[in-house]
């Protein structure tokens, strides 16, 4: 009898221990977030939240979701409050459980203002499925609507020869990557006005990219290339190309 007692107890334990089905407008707990794409809106709320707090899973008044971000891509997610007084959001590690989740803190949180609209952005410094949790403020009726969009890092590089003769043209080559057709841009360090673009073109379907410059005296000229970003990725500049022209 009390090994069977026992084996009751443990089975009922088991039970309480496991996160209920997601529900149709997000996780109540970590374990049941739906995944979310980027660009895809999501809504949900409370009739009567229990909890005003990203940290109390379980309880109506917060609601969970994961997005998957890589390794130094950007996770910008805007969010409104539809009803109530105001939202708060929270992003939590990939490592967040359900059982840690009340002793993480926020690796970046936001709330709506008197706007009832809110942006936050966020750069993953490893690659995962970032727990997005999602609360109610106050104990009113609450709704909210959130659309997560994540920007992937990219990469631009570009050389030139070392030397160039006066008035011949300067060949840069190089390659953003991932491979992306894409607007780049060739800038050039000028005394008393910084970088100034003096070429532009579109790269390949593989990202390689082949920009020219003719040259009008001699001296040492700083060249740059510049992607300033696309939809769902970020821009970046490669580093700087010098060539001695004689």
């Amino acid at each position: 009898m009390r090994r069977l007692v026992g084996t009751i107890v443990m089975a009922l334990a088991g039970v309480a221990l496991t996160a209920p089905a997601a529900s149709a407008d997000g996780g109540n707990y970590p374990s049941n977030a739906p995944l979310v794409a980027s660009g895809a809106t999501v809504t949900g709320g409370a009739t009567a939240p229990q909890t005003v707090s990203p940290n109390s899973a379980g309880k109506s008044g917060v609601q969970y979701y994961k997005v998957a971000v890589g390794f130094g891509d950007r996770l910008t997610v805007d969010f409104a409050t539809v009803t109530g007084d105001a939202t708060a959001l929270c992003v939590f590690a990939p490592t967040t459980t359900d059982f840690t989740v009340g002793s993480q803190n926020c690796l970046e949180s936001g709330s709506t203002g008197s706007s009832g609209k809110a942006q936050l952005q966020f750069v993953a410094p490893t690659a995962g499925d970032y727990l997005l949790a999602i609360s109610a403020y106050y104990y009113k009726p609450w709704a909210y609507s959130m659309t997560p969009y994540v920007a992937k890092t990219t990469t631009v590089e570009a050389s030139a020869p070392a030397t160039a003769k006066v008035g011949r043209k300067i060949k840069v080559a190089g390659q953003v990557s991932p491979g992306l057709a894409v607007p780049v841009k060739l800038q050039l360090k000028q005394r008393g006005v910084g970088w100034a673009t003096v070429g532009e073109k579109t790269s390949a379907a593989d990202g390689a990219f082949k920009l020219t410059y003719r040259t009008s005296g001699r001296g040492l000229y700083k060249m740059r290339v510049l992607f300033e970003g696309a939809p769902g990725y970020l821009g970046d500049t490669s580093g700087k190309i010098k060539v001695r022209v004689r």
